[in-house]
């Protein structure tokens, strides 16, 4: 005979808690106004909680590879012979199932896959973890545009062997640089950084994003 037993997180604190459920129902405050229904897991000592309506699940009866029973909103994996996409136990048309994350699956019977999968988490406790990223330390180098003269004459070697190709000096009506880059020719305003990538991309910055963003690493000019 299956044991009836039932879980839920406590309203206080957020700890699961075992046991039998009551539900009170909610009072009717008006015609069109009832008050919520209230949800109750009862322990073996008589102790009971108040707990979360949407964490209540019942145990389905059966247990994982490990022995651990298996709930309602537990997610389950495959394991060893039996490969199965993760998904969460669910209560549907009588029966327990799996709902596999993966949408070429369609839903399993639990039963079905016996002891062969293991509990690895659950609906309410697993959570998304956001992934925070920190830019990798490149060195590179830079020049900053000052005069078409400049750019032309005294700039560094790396950068003045590009004049003519990737870097345009324009003179006359139209005096300016300009970068040629994959995103199309790119203008270089008075005080802008010339940029050479680690591909040995160029590209021009902005004077003060280029200050928040780098920091001098050697400080003999060429």
């Amino acid at each position: 005979m299956r044991e009836i037993l039932f879980r839920g997180k406590r309203l206080d604190n957020g700890e699961w808690v075992y046991g039998s459920l009551l539900i009170q129902k909610g009072e009717y405050i008006s015609k069109n106004e009832v008050t919520p229904n209230e949800y109750y897991i009862f322990g073996r000592q008589g102790e009971h909680y108040l707990v979360i309506p949407k964490t209540v699940g019942q145990c389905t009866g059966l247990t994982d590879k490990h022995g651990k029973k298996i709930f309602e909103g537990d997610i389950v994996d495959g394991s060893g012979d039996y490969p199965m996409s993760k998904g969460s136990v669910e209560f549907c048309d009588g029966a327990f199932e799996i709902n596999h994350f993966c949408e070429a699956e369609s839903p399993s019977l639990l039963a079905s896959w016996d002891n062969h999968i293991e509990v690895v988490d659950n609906i309410y406790d697993c959570v998304v973890k956001k992934k925070k990223y920190r830019k990798k330390p490149i060195v590179v180098e830079a020049y900053q545009f000052i005069s078409c003269a400049d750019l032309k004459f005294h700039s560094p070697d790396w950068l003045r062997s590009h004049i003519g190709k990737e870097i345009i000096v324009s003179w006359g009506k139209n005096a300016g640089a300009y970068i040629q880059t994959l995103e199309g020719k790119m203008k270089v305003s008075i005080g802008d950084y010339i940029i050479k990538g680690v591909d040995g991309e160029f590209y021009p910055c902005k004077p003060d994003i280029f200050e928040k963003t780098y920091e001098l690493v050697e400080g003999k000019d060429e």
